[in-house]
């Protein structure tokens, strides 16, 4: 049985959670399907201890630990499968005493930080292998990776006295994400239940969210956040038969607090996640604020999301997305993020860019230079990446696939971009897309594969709606994973298609348009 010292979420029922001034907020979340029973709670001003040894009485063990806005918060349980526990509390960090639980055969399976003291629980339980932990005044992503590769998982992560602490135990192998994020992460949290993972931590310290999401096999999950602890929510979660799995608080100053708050300004807006294991890294670089281009790029992305959300349904890869777009449009913002972007070697990558493109007269490859800038204020020669470049830095990160694509003009500079305002976009769907399919073309061959949507001295077509080649690249994907494809599926066979299709649809204006490819894998 799986230690149930984590939580999880599913639908949010709450309202944003920062506002002007400071912002805090308590988050229960509760599950069906566990074994958690009999369930009790209790706040306290000082460590419950007297309430903790009430309840070892009764049988229950400590399965959620907690302190926030000047109270402890301790959730003890029935069906843990925890077998033996104990607690202790120092104003140092015990590593000595650490020591000395390992060394009985006692591991942490529950830590908070609190009143100027650090409160440790020890746990008997079968799941819990050899331990190892980092205290770090910055959060220690590197050690997570790090020890991930070595058949570690998180289950443990706390803040506190200007510290991260985090807990890793050997175990069942388990995939597990994690996203660090300024704002409370809605959107990715629901996106991850939505993908059947579950969410089994969180921590919040030094102004930002942490969330780690893996797969548990329960259901039935909910979270709710408020400002004062939600007992009325507890109530509710214990009478439709659901357990709490833990209880956390998170707090961010604000006007009352500007001192801090300036510290934090930087993270306000930013997620990054963390894969542990192999996942589709979709690099997206879109000109969505060119007057020209702006409107076809920002539905060209939303359509290029849906497909590889639905890839990574097909697959079971969890999907990590890069976006450059708007005030993050910029060529050493791209060129640094591709140079210091970390790719496992099982990873499939897509590098997508939608924008202007130019070429030189003594430009030697056919493949288009990127200009990742404000069209008529920067200089062409100042903000552009060539796509054999970017191909390059990539194909050298080691991923199983690579697949570089780049809609943009390929011809002189000085000639203006096209826009075809009179074309509308269409369903691109099939009917029914087959997984063994999906599988075969994306994890049954590694390389690369580069491609630009017109060959050289050509210009590239977009449209409102997105652009010729986009829309002919996904109708052909779409035709290669469907049933009604009598032939292998191939990258070749793909791409024959959409150069025949973005053809097709050019020629249909008296227009030319041909995409380029070069093709290097192995099955």
């Amino acid at each position: 049985m799986r230690l149930l010292t984590v939580f999880l979420f599913c639908t949010l029922f709450s309202s944003p959670l920062y506002s002007a001034g400071k912002s805090e907020k308590w988050v229960v979340s509760s599950v069906l399907g566990s074994n958690l029973s009999e369930q009790s709670w209790a706040t306290r001003l000082d460590f419950p201890q007297e309430y903790i040894r009430e309840q070892w009485v009764k049988g229950k063990f400590i399965t959620s630990l907690t302190y926030g806005d000047g109270l402890w918060n301790v959730v003890l349980s029935k069906g843990s499968g925890i077998q033996k526990q104990t607690w202790a509390t120092r104003q140092e960090f015990p590593a000595d005493l650490i020591k000395e639980k390992w060394a009985e055969n006692l591991k942490i399976s529950a830590v908070s930080y609190g009143q100027s003291s650090w409160a440790i629980v020890f746990s008997k339980h079968e799941e819990l292998g050899p331990q190892t932990y980092r205290l770090s005044s910055t959060f220690p992503q590197e050690y997570i990776e790090e020890h991930w590769q070595k058949g570690y998982f998180v289950n443990s992560l706390v803040y506190g006295d200007r510290q991260w602490l985090v807990v890793m135990s050997k175990g069942d192998a388990r995939k597990q994400t994690f996203v660090k994020s300024g704002k409370f992460p809605e959107d990715w949290i629901q996106e991850k239940v939505d993908r059947d993972l579950e969410i089994t931590h969180t921590a919040f310290g030094d102004g930002y969210w942490v969330v780690l999401a893996g797969q548990e096999g329960w259901y039935g999950n909910a979270i709710y956040a408020d400002q004062q602890f939600p007992k009325s929510s507890i109530s509710n979660d214990w009478a439709s038969g659901k357990a709490i799995l833990n209880i956390s608080y998170g707090y961010k100053p604000g006007i009352d607090d500007p001192i801090q708050a300036r510290q934090n300004n930087n993270l306000e807006d930013k997620t990054e996640e963390t894969i542990n294991g192999p996942a589709i890294r979709l690099i997206s670089v879109m000109d969505t604020d060119d007057r020209l281009l702006g409107l076809g790029a920002q539905q060209a992305l939303k359509t290029l999301q849906a497909q590889f959300q639905a890839t990574s349904k097909a697959l079971n890869l969890p999907l990590v997305e890069y976006q450059f777009k708007g005030t993050d449009f910029k060529q050493n913002k791209v060129q640094t993020a591709l140079e210091n972007l970390k790719v496992g070697s099982d990873d499939i990558l897509v590098f997508y860019y939608f924008g202007h493109g130019f070429r030189y007269s003594n430009h030697n490859s056919r493949f288009p230079i990127c200009f990742v800038g404000d069209n008529g204020i920067d200089q062409p020669m100042e903000v552009g990446i060539s796509l054999s470049r970017i191909y390059q830095t990539l194909e050298d990160k080691g991923a199983r696939l690579n697949l570089i694509f780049a809609e943009c003009c390929n011809n002189d500079i000085g000639v203006p971009a096209p826009i075809d305002q009179f074309i509308s976009s269409r369903p691109m769907s099939v009917s029914a897309p087959q997984k063994d399919r999906y599988k075969s073309l994306f994890l049954g061959q590694t390389g690369s594969v580069l491609l630009a949507s017109s060959d050289a001295g050509q210009a590239s077509w977009a449209t409102t709606t997105g652009g010729y080649f986009l829309d002919s690249f996904l109708d052909a994907l779409h035709y290669q994973v469907s049933e009604n494809n009598p032939e292998e599926v191939s990258w070749e066979n793909l791409l024959k298609d959409a150069q025949m299709r973005t053809q097709r649809l050019a020629q249909a204006k008296n227009r030319v348009q041909e995409p380029i490819y070069s093709i290097k894998l192995q099955h």
